[in-house]
């Protein structure tokens, strides 16, 4: 395996330019790759393979350095490794990519792409992300466009680890789908043809969540303010095993046009702003937004709810 895996990286040196050049135009899958960069650091540093640091040279993309947030006082060996693991990552991701992209509506000026320059520097300098990466493996786009709820929650339930349901197709192995997350139990709070229709409101959402073993906690935003939103979901995206789902309004936030539900993944202090994963990834890509902007977009009423506001979902693992 040692001898397989120094083949694969000379093979690679000889062709960084390449690789890297691709890299750069494929910045999406660095979200993806900054998952399996620490995956395979313990797979191949399990098996005493340490790569001679001189024979190896890498260019690293311009933000992937800051990412794995090396420390000075390790040894240089380890070091480059650390680095020459997360570009193998990011060669790994290129290669399992397509070219073909969703046509996306245009931002606002007042929300940042995720995948632009100033996203990527928001999200290596985010004050909160413990929700990024266990979100980011388990990022799906909604099966259709009433489906935002329950896209959501497929995504928050993976991302803990709730116990899943058995999936034919995926046998003997179990996830939450978009298909399976809706029984007979769920039936209760909100028939499946009624999600189909219209979507879910906040409480449906929550009520569709509390059927799990999680800790949920309902927050209309009329029942609180931006400073407690504010408080509550950074100390929850900096915390391991807690997310938060967002319920607010498009228009609210210059986008088209009605109600929608996402999870946020990070937040950072210094721009006051806020990463929504947007599960209408064929609509708008993953945004960050102020935190005024969207406490205003959630401050808005909800016609199918008693016209009470939309707002945000805390949810937690049950010690």
């Amino acid at each position: 395996m040692q001898a397989g895996i120094q083949v694969f990286c000379r093979d690679l040196e000889a062709r960084r330019g390449q690789v890297v050049g691709k890299l750069f135009r494929l910045r999406p899958a660095l979200q993806t790759s900054l998952v399996l960069g620490p995956l395979l650091l313990g797979l191949i540093t399990s098996s005493g393979f340490t790569p001679a640091p001189a024979r190896i040279v890498w260019t690293v993309p311009k933000h992937a350095s800051k990412l794995v947030r090396l420390k000075s006082d390790l040894p240089r060996s380890t070091t480059m490794l650390m680095k020459n693991i997360l570009l193998l990552a990011l060669f790994a991701c290129s290669l399992a990519s397509t070219e073909v992209r969703a046509e996306t509506l245009p931002l606002p000026a007042n929300l940042i792409g995720a995948a632009s320059d100033a996203g990527e520097s928001l999200l290596v300098e985010a004050d909160a992300r413990e929700a990024y990466f266990p979100l980011a493996i388990n990022f799906v786009t909604q099966k259709n466009q009433a489906f935002c709820g329950v896209a959501s929650s497929v995504m928050v339930l993976n991302a803990i680890g709730v116990p899943a349901p058995t999936v034919p197709e995926y046998d003997p192995y179990t996830t939450f789908t978009q298909d399976n997350l809706l029984d007979a139990r769920s039936e209760q709070v909100i028939p499946v043809e009624t999600i189909k229709k219209q979507g879910m409101t906040l409480d449906e959402l929550g009520g569709l969540l509390a059927l799990q073993p999680l800790q949920i906690e309902i927050r209309h935003a009329e029942d609180s303010n931006l400073e407690k939103f504010r408080k509550e979901a950074r100390d929850y995206l900096a915390s391991e095993g807690r997310f938060v789902i967002v319920n607010y309004l498009r228009k609210a936030m210059g986008q088209e046009k009605g109600g929608h539900i996402s999870p946020l993944a990070a937040y950072d202090v210094e721009s006051d702003r806020f990463l929504i994963l947007d599960v209408a990834r064929y609509k708008y890509p993953p945004v960050w937004v102020t935190a005024a902007d969207l406490f205003n977009a959630m401050n808005t009423q909800d016609s199918d709810n008693n016209n009470r506001t939309r707002g945000y979902v805390l949810i937690a693992a049950r010690p």
